[in-house]
């Protein structure tokens, strides 16, 4: 069905010396006019909620406006629009009447025809402002896009906003699946994440969720959206249009969901007209709440309707009678549109050719299988991606991504079995899972921490009974102790506010014992290194196993070039990640599903590798890394490579930079901070490795982290916690960056070491560290388990000290 051509009726209502004045500006009849003159009993307030109630009130509000002269011309002017084969479009003008706009307009039922104005595509009814701003109107191909923002503050009535967003996206996966449309979610509601997105590119349609606010003060309506740490921001209309300004999307839609106050409609409306007033072509606004089964409808038929090349308020209406239509008699109503757009166009939508429209539906289906991959929802990413495929045999990424799929698929299938097998102590069938797991993909899920636990599990089993001790007496309260503090740091991970600091060992977690070094498949240790490096130069000492003493004659016999030279290939190599690094990478996003606020770490390595990177990047989580240069004009300073950049950026005056992705609250994507240098994949000659004894001495001076920290950086330093993890005291440069870097405060520090020596005892206790007697594979499978447990069960329980 084609959208209908619409003559305007334009209905201006004002305040005259007796009363309202009721004025037909322009229409197909000319102008006219008369007073509005209501029932003594008639009231906004009065009783709208039934749909016998709101068609009498919607009569005797038509009748009263509609009369007399008014309603003559009203009459003319339909007979006129039919007989040119158009629609009346009433456009009515409230500016000089504004406590008129809480009437419920949208109900106007004309009593001669027996129907409702807004449920027939001849007389759409918009509320109208007419604005000395010059229209502009955008010629588009589809895919529209389409902004969704969902702001949820903690301190206001909870949204389900993961509810919220599944509904919205259902609603309109039809005109995605067509390629009309292309939806995407804001990640957080505040207004700096609005301004980064839209400075990225133009968005169409502004669709916002939440709650609404009324300054009485002020008589402003206000939105509700959410600063850094999700509490409320309340912000005017004409502070989002200011944001928005430039290039502003033609719509916004203002949606007072389920659980958002019922007075929210008021204030949508405020907020709704000061847009319009700021120059948005088009503002929909929710009079109250409206239900999830009338929204997802509204959203499917408004959203197709407009992408179709419909008019704003035409399309309103096919979304009115969609409501109707599903049983709904009175929630159609609800949708309050404000306009400027002189005829309804927001864009000129260009016809797409059938190559095109099929290359829109494959990128949408790409689009929908990766997210559905993201969720592990494994039936939907295969049933999208061999859509595509019956779309286009011949698209190889689609082929590509199914057989990735189809084995996730497989492993998810084998974990999960193993696991099953794994919590009923079932540990032979759990190694087999776990075994299959492994040899289809890896690390999958930290399988390499839960290999390690099973295997211990077995051959602890297997060994015979040993002879019966009296259990010490300290036993029972250390074991408990390790239990216990699993507590604390997920409380401080999920505050965002713990700093995990990696040493050499995390690269040693899950190796096999008796494995050596493997490139590409095993780091080496100091040990190793040491030994390869006095092996390959002729060291001429008898002391191999001391990395920097080794580096350093090499350097002094050959220069650090050919050391360097040396070290590349070792770690310019794609190593498996270890089960912490699989951990790492994976908490940004579980944090995320469980609504934590500060979902992104911070984390400190003294490790030269990528790995770590490299599972993010694979996770799909951007982050920033700082490294420090260890040689070159630029030794000694700091180097910052920004997600999604191409060139690092020097940081010269570390006090005053202030372009890290993290304040003193907590880092806003992930944050990794190289203390002795690393690898730079992209230049052979950027390495930097801090490994000689040259190098630590000049290291060692510049390890005031006063000094050398951005402040930002060093006020999120002061209250944060810190887990050190895969660390060797007997090595001095580690005790050295752990005298020189951090000063934890009693309880806000663990250190993961098993059987930890009566000297590593002493030295993480004067530093304020308690020690937990695991190995990594151990604390990982732990602190695995917990976390999982702890989501499954809601996230309850589980507040955060500030």
């Amino acid at each position: 069905m084609s959208d209908t051509t619409y003559l305007q009726f334009d209905l201006l209502i004002d305040r005259g010396a007796t009363g309202y004045r009721v004025r037909v500006l322009n229409s197909p009849a000319g102008q006219a006019s008369g007073a509005l003159t209501l029932p003594p009993d008639f009231a906004a307030s009065a009783d709208w909620s039934a749909p016998a109630a709101a068609r009498v009130q919607g009569q005797r509000l038509f009748e009263a406006v509609l009369a007399d002269d008014v309603g003559a011309c009203y009459r003319r002017s339909l007979d006129e629009a039919r007989r040119q084969g158009a629609g009346l479009r009433l456009r009515l003008r409230l500016a000089d009447a504004p406590e008129l706009s809480a009437w419920p307009w949208e109900y106007l039922f004309d009593p001669q025809q027996a129907r409702f104005l807004c449920l027939t595509p001849d007389t759409p009814l918009v509320r109208f402002l007419e604005l000395p701003i010059p229209e502009h109107r955008a010629i588009v191909k589809p895919p529209l896009r389409l902004l969704v923002v969902i702001a949820n503050p903690s301190d206001t009535p909870a949204l389900n906003a993961a509810q919220e967003w599944a509904h919205l996206a259902a609603a309109v996966e039809p005109l995605e699946a067509r390629g009309l449309l292309q939806v995407e979610r804001l990640e957080q509601a505040t207004l700096p994440a609005l301004q980064r997105r839209l400075r990225q590119q133009d968005v169409h349609l502004l669709h916002f969720i939440g709650h609404g606010a009324f300054d009485p003060t002020t008589q402003e309506g206000l939105l509700i959206f959410e600063d850094e740490a999700r509490q409320s921001r309340l912000v005017s209309g004409q502070t989002v249009s200011t944001l928005l300004g430039g290039r502003p999307p033609a719509l916004v839609f203002l949606n007072a969901c389920e659980g958002a106050a019922s007075s929210s409609g008021n204030a949508f409306a405020g907020v709704a007209q000061s847009l319009v007033q700021q120059g948005i072509p088009a503002v929909i606004a929710m009079q109250t709440a409206i239900s999830d089964a009338a929204a997802v409808a509204l959203s499917q038929e408004f959203y197709g309707a407009l992408a179709d090349g419909y008019a704003v308020d035409s399309a309103l209406v096919e979304a009115r009678k969609a409501v109707f239509a599903t049983g709904n008699p009175l929630e159609w109503g609800v949708p309050v549109l404000f306009m400027r757009a002189p005829d309804g166009r927001l864009f000129d939508v260009q016809p797409l050719s059938q190559a095109e429209r099929q290359q829109n539906q494959i990128a949408t289906l790409l689009r929908q299988a990766a997210g559905a991959q993201a969720g592990e929802d494994w039936p939907t990413a295969v049933q999208k991606l061999q859509t595509i495929l019956q779309l286009d045999p011949n698209q190889t990424e689609a082929a590509r991504c199914l057989r990735d799929v189809q084995k996730q698929q497989e492993m998810a299938a084998a974990f999960a079995s193993g696991q099953e097998h794994y919590n009923a102590g079932r540990w032979r069938q759990a190694l087999d899972y776990f075994l299959r797991v492994q040899d289809l993909g890896g690390n999958f899920r930290g399988v390499f921490g839960l290999l390690a636990t099973v295997k211990m599990k077995i051959a602890q089993s297997e060994q015979p009974e040993p002879i019966a001790r009296q259990p010490a007496a300290t036993d029972h309260a250390f074991s408990e102790k390790t239990q216990l503090v699993y507590g604390p740091i997920i409380k401080a991970l999920m505050a965002g506010r713990l700093v995990p600091v990696l040493g050499p060992g995390v690269n040693l977690c899950s190796r096999p014992p008796g494995v050596g070094w493997q490139t590409g498949q095993y780091l080496p240790t100091a040990d190793e290194l040491s030994t390869h490096l006095a092996d390959t130069f002729g060291y001429p000492l008898t002391e191999r196993s001391n990395l920097a003493k080794v580096a350093q004659v090499i350097a002094v016999m050959r220069d650090v070039g050919p050391l360097y030279e040396e070290l590349r290939p070792i770690f310019d190599a794609n190593y498996p990640p270890t089960p912490v690094h699989q951990l790492l990478a994976a908490l940004p996003a579980a944090l995320r599903k469980q609504g934590c606020a500060y979902p992104h770490q911070l984390i400190i390595t003294l490790n030269y590798d990528d790995v770590l990177e490299r599972t993010l990047q694979a996770a799909g989580e951007p982050c920033d890394v700082v490294t420090y240069v260890a040689e070159g004009d630029q030794r000694g300073s700091f180097l910052h490579d920004p997600s999604g950049e191409t060139e690092n950026i020097l940081i010269e005056r570390p006090n005053e930079y202030l372009d890290l992705p993290i304040d003193q609250t907590a880092a806003r994507r992930m944050l990794i901070l190289k203390l002795h240098g690393a690898i730079d994949r992209q230049h052979d000659d950027a390495d930097s490795y801090v490994i000689t004894e040259d190098h630590f001495i000049n290291f060692i001076p510049r390890m005031d982290i006063a000094a050398i920290a951005p402040a930002p950086l060093l006020a999120f330093l002061k209250r944060s916690y810190f887990l050190f993890l895969g660390f060797d005291l007997s090595a001095w440069n580690s005790r050295t960056v752990l005298h020189r870097v951090f000063s934890p405060k009693r309880g806000y520090a663990w250190a993961v070491e098993p059987e930890p020596a009566i000297i590593s005892q002493k030295f993480w206790s004067r530093h304020n560290v308690d020690i937990l007697d695991l190995s990594l594979e151990q604390f990982v499978a732990g602190l695995s388990e917990r976390l999982q447990n702890l989501f499954n069960d809601g996230g309850r329980g589980t507040g955060s000290r500030s």
